[in-house]
């Protein structure tokens, strides 16, 4: 059978047809909370997503060592987790 022959489709059930739609809804869904907060940003994501320029960013790492906490992804380099920056927004509002 091959993907351009639609003869297959054609011939399934009605029920059939509602669980094939199922499934490719599942593959094709938008992220879970869980997946938005596990997004990793780069340094420019992250500075845009805080409101400020990858400078001031930098600046502010640095001062606030402690609480920027970045994570090292090898070659891909440093990134941050959004849900990290966005408790950093809740529990530090006067780093920012």
């Amino acid at each position: 059978m091959m993907i351009d022959d639609m003869q297959w489709v054609e011939s399934l059930s009605p029920e059939a047809l509602k669980r094939l739609a199922e499934r490719i809804g599942e593959v094709t869904s938008t992220p879970t909370e869980t997946e938005k907060e596990e997004r990793l940003l780069q340094v420019g994501q992250a500075a845009k997503f805080l409101g400020m320029s990858t400078t001031t960013f930098y600046r502010k790492r640095e001062k606030f060592h402690r609480i920027f906490k970045p994570l090292e992804c090898g070659e891909q380099g440093t990134k941050f987790r959004q849900s990290d920056l966005e408790r950093l927004i809740e529990e530090h509002p006067e780093v920012l």
